[in-house]
């Protein structure tokens, strides 16, 4: 179940949320890694992991809110609610982090 609703296969949004999300995974895994030309670009992966979660979180509502079909709506469309739902609260974090890591600020 984790891997299906970390890729977001269960919404509509699953290819561009599964597909960011794995790429920008392997990158931060190689800055974690310790990689030496990953280290000075560590604010770009935060940036970008924030951006992905924000065109995640849009489609998915989007997906929600335009069904394709009304069997897509009665069997998808709660997974869409909630990967967009979790996808805030990431976002939130991530910008935490960003704010206190690049930007000096605490609180």
């Amino acid at each position: 179940i984790v891997i299906i609703f970390q890729t977001g296969s269960m919404c509509g949004a699953w290819g561009f949320v599964g597909i960011a999300n794995s790429i920008i995974h392997i990158v931060m895994y190689g800055y974690y890694a310790k990689v030496d030309f990953l280290m000075r670009y560590a604010r770009y992966i935060t940036t970008s992991q924030i951006l992905h979660l924000t065109i995640g979180t849009l489609l998915s509502l989007y997906t929600y809110s335009h069904p394709m079909t009304t069997q897509d709506r009665d069997a998808n469309g709660g997974y869409s609610a909630v990967t967009a739902l979790i996808m805030v609260s990431y976002i939130g974090l991530f910008l935490r982090l960003y704010t206190r890591k690049y930007l000096g600020k605490r609180g």
